[in-house]
């Protein structure tokens, strides 16, 4: 049966083998993409071999290129008189379809339905169009999902439902010393008088993540980044006078729908290390496939940070999102906050100092994805970083066709 085989390739990331780990992460980064369009992924009969990869990813490519062209057909109609193609696409249908739009093209076309755009965004990306922007960034899809763990300690015992309502773009990886080092460096030649320390980090080397910067430092950071890459910054800071009194930050203002960077919420950065699945870890319920932690980050006699994407991402393409260092995120740390959370988009608590950090770090033990952990915003710590995160922007064409790819 279809369904036997189906379920065998997701399972291959269970696989013992190495190579079939590998392929298994690459057939889950297929079925997902395709679970954001409706695609329909023709699944090949065993023996499950590198070759099928090439085959799943021909006929989705191919639905993703067809979807593309039947968008830009269904622009030249009017949406009232022509109904969408449902997939699977394939060269008679999508042919005949472009036909028809061709015979009924209005003289003034109407604007996509917002699925559409949202479709033909989506395909876009999966084209390999370049992130826009100066920093390499995957496209997370807008979804709901279950938020802690019963298993957990503390207060992500609280087990809940979460919807994120907007797709937004989140960093491959941490930002690295050498990402940081040149924008701060380039920074401060335009404002001499700026504080960001371009070399903050215990842990030298260019590609290791960029750690020991406190959390009001990301977020100028970001504002400066956003600045750079002609992006609206989403912090305001103005409020902000004496940056020692943790009780000033909470004058900071964020605005989520702004294009700009910014670090992510801890909902988003909890669905995203998920990627819809069950693990424990981000990628795999073996840790040591996945992260850099305390049994394993032994150099010299001393526990350390390791370059970025020195082992396997998660299935939507994300690294490091279990170890190696923990990652700033934009809330405040309250405990039991899970009881009182929004069901949609939480921010966090309002009034707290201390904000959410997540991951766990390379002197940890393993941290499960939905384990919560916060620490002081006032200074930085050799064992946190930050990964940037970008909502997406309402003029999706024009971000996602940005021409050339501007990654560090």
């Amino acid at each position: 049966m279809i369904s036997d085989i189906k379920a065998k390739y997701l399972a291959l990331d269970q696989s013992d083998d190495p190579k079939q780990k590998e392929l298994g992460v690459r057939i889950l980064d297929c079925y997902d993409k395709a679970a954001v369009l409706d695609l329909e992924i023709r699944w090949p009969d065993p023996p499950l071999k590198e070759k099928i990869t090439s085959f799943v990813e021909k006929n989705l490519y191919f639905q993703f290129e067809s979807l593309i062209s039947l968008v830009e057909a269904y622009r030249e109609v009017d949406p009232l008189k022509l109904p969408f193609l449902s997939p699977p696409y394939n060269k008679k249908n999508v042919q005949a379809f472009i036909k028809k739009c061709k015979a009924a093209a209005a003289k003034e076309p109407d604007s996509l339905p917002e699925e559409l755009v949202r479709r033909h965004r989506w395909s876009s990306f999966y084209l390999r169009y370049p992130s826009p922007g100066s920093v390499s960034m995957e496209l997370i899809p807008r979804g709901r999902f279950s938020m802690g763990d019963k298993n957990g300690e503390r207060d992500a015992k609280k087990e809940h439902s979460v919807q994120i309502t907007r797709d937004f773009w989140l960093s491959r990886t941490p930002v690295t010393q050498i990402q940081f080092k040149r924008f701060v460096t380039l920074f401060k030649e335009q404002n001499p008088s700026l504080h960001l320390d371009p070399a903050p980090s215990a842990f030298m080397g260019p590609q290791r993540p960029v750690e020991s910067i406190s959390w009001f430092d990301t977020l100028h950071f970001c504002n400066l980044l956003s600045l750079h890459d002609k992006f609206e910054p989403v912090y305001d800071l103005s409020r902000v006078k004496n940056l020692n009194s943790p009780t000033e930050l909470l004058k900071i203002r964020m605005n989520i729908k702004a294009n700009g960077y910014r670090l992510p919420t801890e909902a988003e950065w909890e669905y995203a290390a998920r990627a819809n699945r069950n693990y424990r870890y981000s990628g795999s319920d073996n840790i040591d496939e996945v992260a850099c932690y305390v049994e394993n980050s032994m150099v010299f006699k001393r526990n350390c940070t390791i370059s970025v994407a020195s082992k396997r991402p998660n299935a939507w393409g994300l690294y490091d999102m279990s170890g190696n260092v923990d990652e700033w995120c934009w809330d405040g740390y309250e405990q039991g906050f899970y009881r009182k959370s929004p069901k949609k988009d939480p921010t966090g608590a309002r009034t707290a100092t201390e904000r959410v950090v997540r991951g766990g770090a390379f002197d940890a033990v393993g941290v499960p994805v939905w384990e919560r952990n916060k620490a002081a915003c006032m200074h930085g710590r050799e064992d946190i970083g930050f990964r940037l995160a970008r909502t997406c922007d309402s003029k999706l064409q024009q971000a996602i066709l940005h021409e050339g790819d501007q990654g560090a």
